[in-house]
């Protein structure tokens, strides 16, 4: 069975999503699928030729929940597939951030054929953390954002993209499925933006 797991573009040969999405996974068995918003038609599949996970990545705790994936040929730009430029700046108070994906509508809900967004309003690291009491997995390399109880992330939504101001700032890594009144984390990319860059420059 194949999966098709659609990321976010940095270069035409590389695409960024969580590591758990493809910790384990062989090339063989993931495809990345460019220039279409509906998971059944259009676009255009691309196969990976190697994965790289952050050294770092901890399942448990999701901490350096990054990975990238290296493609065996360009992905054609055109209108509608375009490379995002991905961010080192902090997110500031009262930023809101949209997450897109085809996470489910709801837990245990359907999976839905076009792809869905959501603009969720940034969480500081300090009442993030608040939430979910001293015992918890939101670190320095984690993002939150919160809406609202029943709109978030969901199951589906790993690797997602969190964009602010047409920048890369987060991938979904973790929530307490789904939107059930708590914040999301996701992987912080700034706090990435070093690993991110070397892995590309050193990899082509």
């Amino acid at each position: 069975m194949v999966t098709i797991v659609v990321v976010l573009l940095l270069t035409k040969k590389w695409v960024i999503t969580a590591a758990h999405c493809i910790k384990g996974a062989t090339t063989s068995s993931l495809t990345v699928l460019a220039g279409t918003n509906d998971i059944k038609n259009g676009g255009v599949k691309y196969y990976p030729e190697q994965f790289f996970i952050h050294s770092r990545y901890d399942k448990p705790s999701f901490a350096n929940d990054v990975g990238l994936i290296k493609l065996t040929e360009s992905i054609t730009f055109t209108d509608k597939v375009k490379a995002i430029e991905y961010d080192y700046h902090l997110v500031p108070d009262g930023a809101v951030i949209r997450l897109t994906g085809w996470g489910r509508l709801s837990a245990g809900g359907p999976i839905p054929d076009l792809l869905q967004t959501i603009d969720l309003n940034y969480v500081n690291h300090e009442d993030c953390q608040k939430f979910y009491g001293p015992n918890n997995s939101v670190d320095v390399g984690h993002l939150c954002t919160f809406l609202g109880k029943g709109q978030g992330a969901c199951n589906g939504d790993s690797g997602s993209p969190l964009v602010y101001q047409n920048r890369l700032v987060a991938l979904t890594n973790w929530g307490v499925p789904c939107a059930t009144g708590v914040p999301d984390a996701h992987c912080r990319i700034s706090y990435y933006h070093d690993w991110i860059r070397t892995t590309i420059n050193s990899n082509k």
